[in-house]
C-alpha cells in the first residue's frame, strides 16, 4: 500500500475547485490591475486608414511613378544639354575633314 492516501474528488467537489480557482484568478486580476490611462495626441498627422481600397493603392503608386518620371526626365535633360555642349565643343576643335563625314 501507499504512504499517501488517495484523494478521490467528486464532480461537484471538482466542480467547486474549478469554480474557486476561477474566482482566485478574477480577484487576482482585479487588484493588480492598474487604473491609470495615459494618452499621447500628436497634432497635424493625418489620420491613416487601415485599409486601403485597390483604387486608393493605385493613385498613392501612380504619384510615385509620376514622380520619379519626373526626376528621370529632368536628369535627361541635363545629359542632353551636356551632350550637345560636348559634341558642339569637338566640333570646333576637329579638322574640317573629320566633322563632314
Amino acid at each position: 500500500m501507499s504512504k499517501h492516501p488517495k484523494l478521490k474528488l467528486t464532480n461537484s467537489g471538482r466542480l467547486f475547485v474549478v469554480v474557486m480557482l476561477l474566482a482566485l484568478g478574477y480577484l487576482g486580476g482585479v487588484v493588480a490591475r492598474d487604473s491609470t490611462v495615459q494618452a499621447d495626441v500628436r497634432r497635424g498627422a493625418p489620420p491613416q486608414e487601415p485599409f486601403q481600397t485597390g483604387d486608393q493603392r493605385s493613385e498613392l503608386v501612380l504619384r510615385e511613378i509620376l514622380a520619379m518620371l519626373g526626376k528621370m526626365d529632368a536628369r535627361l535633360e541635363r545629359m542632353e544639354k551636356l551632350a550637345t555642349q560636348f559634341s558642339s565643343k569637338s566640333d570646333q576643335q576637329l579638322p574640317m575633314e573629320i566633322r563632314t563625314r
